[in-house]
């Protein structure tokens, strides 16, 4: 589907659901290049454009009588701005005298190891294991980037070997800057010792489940009121998630096509700003959908994709033709893969040099655009493109 950047769909919703009128009243702009139409809903509109570029780049966003797009955080497009995100978050929150923080990631495993805004899951997702060494990486970036310094020791919480449910501590020598990568209800204890004085303490991806279960991890009753208090000290600062909503890849049986129902959200929340929710597409188009004063339960998401698709958005129409190109193409580019289909980057597009972690916590993606801006090959395995990137790097300031 082609879109014209002199083309702006608009619409915005209320935070639980539209209340589309049938009349649409044509958008009138000081703008002679800009042809649009506002269906109305109580006075709000969402508008859509897409950036130049690949189809990676799609980005549709609310208009200005919604929230505006100044005022809303960005979707990250790639692991790096995912982490530039959250230390600007973390450092708002201790800022604000927050030091007792919760961070939820998107990790770059399986599909987003490649892409960090594909959507469709593979077949074979990756182990436990791969997800908390990825975890570590992405916690050690953003570490630098708030406390200045490079160099983290790392504690496991957990009994360690290749059984149970792996968790662990990180910090710097000085131990003034605490992070627990993956904790879980049994590591409760743990997380109240390291809360004690006045350390800044992040907790990274927690496993437990608090809610939608008559038992939760914490059990019931005073026991889970007391974790809830002791949980609640914690200032929710930086959070992205991706949530499917029904089946979005099936099939369906009358057209043959995908993406006909349900769809793939992402949730931001970038401290002291509230949540905002994004649809995405199979080859990385994102589009605002809404914010939420409070993190949407899986309800309300589908209650706002039921009143989006309503609205017969744009992203939707994206989603269902993109679905089909890529299930062509899925697999193409796997670990073995050959050069990047990606666009290049000219070298002086890219500032700065990455540290280890930070290229550790690269999806392929961005791996291939600093290679070929260093004019690099691009084939090869994860690893060994992670391994050539360091090595291009080694020894620059």
């Amino acid at each position: 589907m082609q879109v014209s950047k002199s083309v702006r769909f608009s619409f915005t919703p209320p935070c639980a659901r539209f209340r589309a009128q049938s009349e649409r009243k044509p958008d009138t702009r000081s703008n002679p290049t800009q042809r649009s139409w506002a269906p109305r809903w109580d006075g709000c509109r969402f508008d859509g454009r897409r950036t130049s570029g690949a189809a990676s780049s799609w980005r549709l966003g609310a208009g200005a009588d919604s929230v505006s797009t100044s005022s809303r955080v960005p979707l990250p497009q790639s692991p790096l701005e995912m982490i530039s995100g959250a230390r600007e978050a973390v450092q708002r929150g201790l800022d604000a005298g927050r030091n007792r923080q919760r961070l939820q990631l998107i990790l770059p495993v399986n599909e987003k190891q490649y892409d960090f805004l594909a959507s469709d899951p593979v077949d074979y997702p990756c182990n436990l294991k791969t997800e908390f060494e990825s975890c570590c990486s992405l916690v050690k970036a953003i570490m630098e980037g708030v406390t200045g310094k490079t160099e983290f020791l790392s504690k496991r919480l957990d009994q360690g070997g290749v059984e149970g449910e792996p968790c662990c501590a990180i910090y710097p020598e000085t131990k003034d800057f605490v992070a627990v990568v993956f904790p879980t209800s049994d590591r409760l204890n743990d997380l109240k010792s390291l809360a004690k004085g006045d350390t800044p303490l992040l907790m990274v991806n927690c496993q437990w489940n608090d809610s939608g279960q008559v038992i939760s991890d914490f059990g019931f009753g005073p026991w889970k009121k007391a974790a809830d208090d002791f949980l609640n000290t914690f200032e929710n600062t930086y959070l992205l998630t991706e949530q499917r909503i029904g089946s979005p890849g099936s099939i369906d049986p009358v057209t043959g096509q995908r993406f006909i129902t349900g769809g793939v959200l992402r949730v931001l929340l970038s401290y002291p700003s509230q949540y905002e929710v994004y649809a995405m597409a199979t080859n990385g188009a994102n589009q605002y959908l809404s914010t939420f004063d409070h993190k949407p339960t899986y309800q309300e998401l589908d209650q706002l994709l039921v009143d989006a698709r309503g609205a017969k958005l744009e992203i939707f129409d994206v989603a269902r033709k993109a679905s089909a190109v890529t299930s062509a193409f899925q697999g193409k580019d796997e670990e073995g893969g050959g050069e990047s289909k990606a666009e290049a980057v000219d070298s002086g597009s890219i500032e700065g040099r990455p540290s280890d972690s930070e290229i550790d916590a690269m999806d392929v993606t961005t791996l291939r655009r600093y290679l070929t801006a260093k004019d690099l090959p691009t084939s090869g395995r994860v690893v060994k493109l992670k391994e050539r990137l360091k090595e291009a790097f080694k020894g620059e300031t």
